[in-house]
């Protein structure tokens, strides 16, 4: 359930869940978001707001002065934390389909009347869900026979504002755009998710285990927080 609220000029959208328990403010491609306890009272949530201001200013600047994210011919895409450069060309009578050598991405389009960048993102996405599904389940499921933890099943979808989740049925679910991320970020959202099947909070005993497989979690969650916003799109 959405609703809206004004504060300090910044309209915020406001989220409840029944299943939520905790408060959370959320900064994404310029807008804000507070989400909330079922029932949770509003004016709890405006005192919150207005303790975070400061917060929620810096949070708009720094994402304002962020370049956007280029598709055209040239560009530079990641994968495993390297950048390859993408060659674009358009073809009349030709399907779309985006071809990766292991040094170039080779993105060929159709002649029609979609927005050649929204044509290669959707090829894009393609091409890095398939990664995904094949290359962060296989990590998930080496690194769980190393820690000696079982998830009951490993799946890639897609998240807007989180890496990776871990249900209390055992189920591991993996963001597929972290693909893009460096190999010891990837671990760590693994890592972190697979901790989870232990502890299923963020206690001083869960980041210990988190600590005990990856002894730099601190600066790899860090990376995510200043970086992990030009992996989204």
């Amino acid at each position: 359930m959405t609703s809206h609220l004004h504060a300090h000029g910044i309209e915020i959208a406001v989220k409840r869940s029944h299943r939520r328990k905790t408060m959370a403010l959320k900064v994404h491609n310029g807008e804000v978001s507070i989400h909330l306890p079922g029932h949770c009272p509003l004016r709890i949530a405006e005192d919150f707001i207005a303790s975070k201001s400061d917060w929620i200013t810096a949070r708009l600047a720094e994402q304002q002065q962020l370049p956007t994210r280029s598709f055209a011919d040239g560009s530079l895409q990641p994968l495993f934390g390297e950048y390859f450069p993408i060659t674009v060309t358009t073809a009349t009578g030709r399907r779309q389909q985006l071809d990766f050598d292991g040094q170039t991405l080779r993105c060929q389009l159709t002649v029609n009347h979609t927005d050649e960048t929204e044509q290669v993102k959707s090829l894009l996405k393609k091409f890095y869900r398939q990664q995904a599904a094949q290359q962060l389940i296989q990590r998930c499921q080496v690194l769980a026979e190393q820690y000696q933890l079982s998830p009951r099943q490993i799946t890639v979808r897609h998240y807007r504002s989180r890496w990776g989740s871990c249900r209390s049925n055992g189920d591991i679910q993996l963001n597929w755009q972290l693909i893009q991320a460096p190999q010891p970020i990837i671990d760590y959202v693994i890592t972190h998710e697979l901790c989870h099947l232990q502890y299923l909070n963020h206690s001083p005993s869960f980041w210990n285990l988190v600590a005990r497989f990856d002894a730099d979690h601190r600066q790899h969650r860090q990376w995510l927080k200043q970086h992990g916003h030009h992996l989204i799109f």
